[in-house]
């Protein structure tokens, strides 16, 4: 195995995890940079656009379609193992994630434009968009270029992701695999170790609520 896999697929994946201690000391920083009424506005805002709904479907079709197989990955390649049903996971999947690409493309654009962003057009920002965004783009290349990406992800990531989680990390059907497999998990990887930095996931969990709550007016920003 070389170094560059176990950096990426070994000391990566345990950083984004051991790092959110850290990350939510950090917060109390983040929320007092965003409490400008302009910064306020603009993610009040922002929580109840057409682009946050866009990332809402994406993500509650992609969650799943991740957790699922990887909390019963016996029965999921049994179920895959049927053609029809495989391509309709397939297809979900792919719209699911060009969903989530747009709205949060769209999102990550306005920002990056509108004068009023200020911390939120900063270093750690733009580093988390562009990590999700990398993470989204190599998922659909992924999606689209290799077939069955539900099957061999059960059959290969799961195993993968089980042994990180048992605390024996064995990335070796990871290493066996194409650029692309590879680019989307270590590029999840480090969206995961960014994100709690950031102020994209409460972002998405207002969103949630409001969207929910059928609130006629956003909610303080955070």
């Amino acid at each position: 195995m070389s170094l560059t896999a176990v950096l990426l697929f070994v000391v990566l994946p345990y950083v984004a995890v051991g790092q959110l201690v850290p990350a939510l000391l950090f917060r109390r920083m983040l929320s007092a940079s965003v409490r400008t009424p302009e910064a306020r506005a603009l993610l009040a805002a922002e929580r109840t656009d057409f682009a946050a709904w866009l990332t809402w479907c994406g993500g509650a079709v992609l969650v799943p379609l991740h957790l699922v197989p990887f909390l019963f990955p016996g029965a999921s390649l049994s179920v895959l193992s049927w053609r029809p049903l495989l391509l309709v996971v397939e297809l979900v999947g792919w719209v699911g994630g060009a969903l989530f690409l747009v709205g949060i493309a769209v999102n990550g654009w306005r920002r990056l434009r509108d004068p009023r962003s200020g911390v939120l057009r900063g270093g750690l920002e733009v580093a988390t968009l562009a990590a999700v965004l990398a993470a989204t783009v190599s998922g659909a290349i992924v999606a689209v270029a290799d077939r069955w990406g539900s099957a061999w992800y059960t059959a290969v990531l799961v195993p993968y992701l089980r042994s990180l989680l048992l605390l024996r990390p064995d990335p070796t059907g990871l290493s066996g695999m194409g650029f692309w497999p590879q680019a989307h998990v270590a590029t999840s990887f480090l969206a995961l170790a960014l994100l709690p930095f950031s102020s994209y996931p409460l972002q998405w969990i207002r969103s949630w609520f409001e969207f929910w709550a059928g609130a006629g007016e956003p909610r303080s920003a955070p």
